[in-house]
């Protein structure tokens, strides 16, 4: 009988190590609560992966990694898990009204973001940490709060419709150069440095963003969406103590496998992730076929 193999997000690291545990005749289980592709669904254009020398967005990224589950039958639960726990040497995962028992478990959950400090919970609910949801919003203002890779290419999505205003609160840029250009050349994109956000009034339409630059000249922005991009850390909240208190012992016998941007590179790629997950893929099908032999 085949191992049940449970497969938790569907970005392209889950995607891809599910085609390749198809490929090898074993029916992997994948779990997703949102959209098929996960935050690469946010990228304005990806232009560093083979096979796409014009570049490609992320929404049709992500249409294409759906036909390649589609493709190889792989079934896909699209529901929110609670917890996952480990017990009587199974994984047990909880989503609302059932448990599901499985064998093996792969991780490909991506990253969760950083949150910023100071802002009560009526506040922070102002505010949002992707783009997904304004992709089709058009003559809107945004701030957006970061000056790496995701809050730049950010910016240059929702540019093509909007307003933007980018908050550095240092001098230092960390974002790749090719996005730096196209956003200091792109007259929609406001780009301020040195410029701290002190306090945030308003509602879901209007927000009021009281700030201070250079440490003394006081501004005050409104905008329609305030987006922070301050830096994602790994999504594993869903593990259970039972879990956690011996990864490091699941890992080592192939049960738990944790792939992709959860894994916790800092290197973080669509290239990269897909890469270590058709690789888990094959070292699980490996031990499994030594298992047998034996």
């Amino acid at each position: 009988m085949k191992p049940k193999i449970a497969v938790i997000g569907a970005g392209p690291a889950g995607v891809a190590c599910s085609v390749q545990l198809a490929r090898f005749g074993y029916k992997p289980v994948l779990f997703e609560k949102d959209e098929i592709g996960g935050l690469m669904r946010n990228a304005n254009c990806i232009n560093n992966y083979p096979g796409f020398p014009d570049g490609i967005s992320g929404l049709n990224f992500s249409k294409l990694l759906h036909r390649h589950l589609i493709n190889y039958d792989i079934r896909i639960i699209k529901k929110e898990i609670h917890s996952i726990s480990f017990v009587n040497n199974l994984f047990c995962i909880q989503l609302k009204k059932i448990v599901l028992n499985f064998n093996y478990l792969i991780i490909s959950t991506g990253t969760k973001p950083i949150k910023p400090d100071g802002f009560s919970r009526e506040k922070m609910e102002l505010f949002s940490y992707d783009i997904v949801k304004h992709l089709n919003e058009k003559n809107k203002t945004f701030v957006i709060v970061g000056a790496g890779d995701a809050a730049f290419d950010y910016a240059l999505t929702l540019s093509t419709t909007n307003e933007v205003t980018i908050l550095n609160r240092s001098k230092k840029i960390n974002s790749i150069n090719e996005l730096k250009k196209k956003v200091i050349n792109n007259k929609k994109i406001k780009y301020l440095d040195n410029t701290s956000i002190i306090d945030i009034t308003g509602d879901e339409s209007s927000i009021i963003i009281n700030a201070i630059k250079n440490g003394r000249e006081k501004l005050e922005i409104i905008c329609n969406n305030l987006i922070y991009a301050i830096g994602r850390e790994p999504n594993l909240d869903f593990l259970d103590k039972s879990i956690k208190s011996k990864m490091d012992k699941l890992k080592q016998s192939r049960r738990l496998f944790i792939i992709g941007d959860a894994s916790g590179d800092k290197f973080r790629q669509i290239s990269i992730s897909s890469g270590s997950a058709i690789k888990s893929a094959m070292e699980l099908h490996s031990y499994l076929l030594n298992s047998q032999a034996e």
